[in-house]
């Protein structure tokens, strides 16, 4: 459905005469939000991103340290490292919904694999939950990843969902004046008369 920036533009007004004010992706919160994902994003990459090449340099140049390589968490955190850069694309394109659910499947897969190493599983054991390196390089960048695109999420939806209704209803109050002055509207008249508003919205935005 096309949006017509005369509509956009009298709901905006509109809101505005009444005080109305909408949960907004251009709201403080969800920039903070945004802020902190990056942070977290740069976190996680850079210990993943260091974990990754180490083993990878193991694997092709140092044929003893290669058999100490657990190929199940070396394959799922290349996957891991791809799809969190995808989720990173699309948190940049607003595409929320996507950027949530790689997120969160992403971390999942991650922290299973993890946990599933003989290694990890034993040094939490000694070492304690929140004392333990392996908590701070994946666990924890991964929550916080997963929890920040779960609030812009949460956000962007329901910023979508109230501009789209503040249009609806913007549109139809737009049509009822139109039509008490032109009987038998048809949809290609009322089109028409949308275009024509866009089109003078814009000459005065040029003069």
């Amino acid at each position: 459905m096309k949006l017509y920036k005369s509509v956009l533009k009298k709901t905006e007004e509109y809101n505005y005469k009444k005080g109305i004010s909408r949960i907004s992706i251009q709201s403080n919160g969800y920039k903070t939000c945004k802020v902190l994902y990056y942070l977290s994003f740069i976190w996680f990459m850079i210990f993943h991103g260091l974990y990754i090449l180490s083993n990878t340099t193991a694997f092709f140049f140092y044929e003893a340290a290669a058999k100490n390589i657990h190929m199940e968490l070396f394959v799922t955190s290349i996957v891991v490292f791809v799809a969190m850069i995808v989720a990173n694309i699309s948190v940049k394109k607003n595409w929320h919904i996507p950027a949530f659910v790689l997120t969160l499947i992403s971390g999942i897969a991650q922290i299973t694999v993890l946990n599933g190493n003989d290694n990890i599983s034993l040094a939490f054991l000694e070492h304690g939950f929140m004392s333990n390196k392996f908590f701070w390089y994946h666990h924890a960048p991964i929550i916080l990843l997963s929890l920040f695109t779960l609030l812009m999420a949460i956000i962007g939806v329901t910023a979508k969902v109230l501009a789209k209704k503040d249009y609806n209803r913007t549109l139809a109050s737009m049509f009822e004046a139109y039509s008490s002055t032109h009987e038998n509207v048809s949809d290609a008249e009322w089109n028409a008369y949308l275009e024509e508003l866009d089109r003078e919205l814009e000459e005065k935005k040029e003069d």
